[in-house]
């Protein structure tokens, strides 16, 4: 096979998601868990056509928004975990991470 073109191109990865509360980290051993606020305000107050959005850590929740009612469900683990294969990629690209231990080598020496 011949390669008749390359580009070299920049993306944008998230390494961190964090609580506009509390100032802290989302992230978790195995991902990021916090939940996202918004606010479309449309005509007819003092925020007009605003957006507004906030990320909060679980911590947060519990602290400072224990006065609302919120209407909970258990959740789907497919819709959150995706398939059995896309599982097991997140599981293997958290585990990769860390140093492999084969034959007593710990990976630092």
């Amino acid at each position: 096979m011949e390669i008749k073109a390359k580009e070299n191109r920049e993306i944008e990865v998230i390494t961190d998601i964090i609580c506009d509360s509390c100032g802290k980290s989302c992230k978790t051993d195995v991902d990021y868990e916090y939940m996202t606020l918004e606010a479309n305000w449309g005509y007819g107050t003092e925020k007009d056509l605003e957006k507004w959005s906030a990320h909060l850590c679980e911590d947060c929740v519990d602290e400072k928004l224990s006065f609302i009612k919120f209407k909970k469900s258990d959740v789907d683990f497919q819709t959150v975990l995706g398939t059995a294969e896309e599982m097991e990629k997140k599981l293997n690209n958290h585990y990769l991470k860390y140093p492999k231990i084969e034959d007593g080598n710990t990976g630092t020496e």
